[in-house]
């Protein structure tokens, strides 16, 4: 090799290495379920048929995105302190389940794992977060679900909480048993953000 192209390509290489990686957008979608039995009820598979949703729409707006579901309060600990955040990284994390304030709740989960206090998921985004700027968006489809917005939004790397009802309010879903036994999904807030999420412009 001339000495020419050795440093032809020793120079790519130092552009190579000195180049930032390309941004990465993290999705957690958390399935806190409905009913407290082993067994799945209508209403658990329409939390599952939700978040299975609103992973397709993320995997649509950003491709390549790292995508997945946790069903215990331990796997979205784990989950968020296996991102390596950088700078331009977006995280986003929807949970979907009951809540009481200050908390959401993993119902099939034994009682000792099952709240989820809002300081508890404040402190895991943030730490995901710690050694960058990335940006944080939350949705959460919950009873009370409004009393995480303080906590959440003292974190410097929020960007943005979406919450289905105000601290003291409860949130529903129009789904219901028809009296020939039929479940019909009737819709709810979570599936109108999901269409809004879907059909919003293309940004960041």
């Amino acid at each position: 090799m001339s000495r020419l192209a050795a440093a032809l390509l020793a120079a790519l290489l130092l552009l190579a290495l000195a180049a930032p990686a390309a941004a990465t957008d993290w999705g957690i979608f958390v399935d806190g379920s409905y009913s407290d039995t082993r067994d799945d009820t209508e209403m658990d598979r329409l939390i599952d048929r939700r978040l299975a949703e609103a992973d397709r729409i993320m995997g649509g707006r950003h491709p390549g995105s790292e995508r997945t579901t946790v069903d215990e309060k331990a796997e979205l600990r784990d989950a968020l302190a296996r991102i390596q955040c950088r700078c331009g990284d977006t995280i986003t994390v929807v949970l979907m389940g009951h809540g009481t304030e200050d908390r959401f709740v993993f119902s099939k989960a034994p009682r000792a794992e099952r709240r989820l206090e809002a300081s508890d998921l404040a402190a895991w985004l943030e730490g995901a977060a710690k050694e960058c700027c990335c940006k944080i968006r939350v949705v959460i489809f919950s009873c009370h679900s409004g009393s995480f917005l303080d906590e959440l939004l003292a974190q410097p790397h929020v960007d943005s909480v979406w919450a289905s009802s105000a601290a003291d309010e409860r949130s529903y879903s129009e789904a219901a048993y028809e009296l020939d036994g039929t479940f019909r999904d009737g819709g709810d807030w979570m599936q109108g953000f999901l269409e809004d999420w879907r059909d919003a412009p293309r940004g960041d």
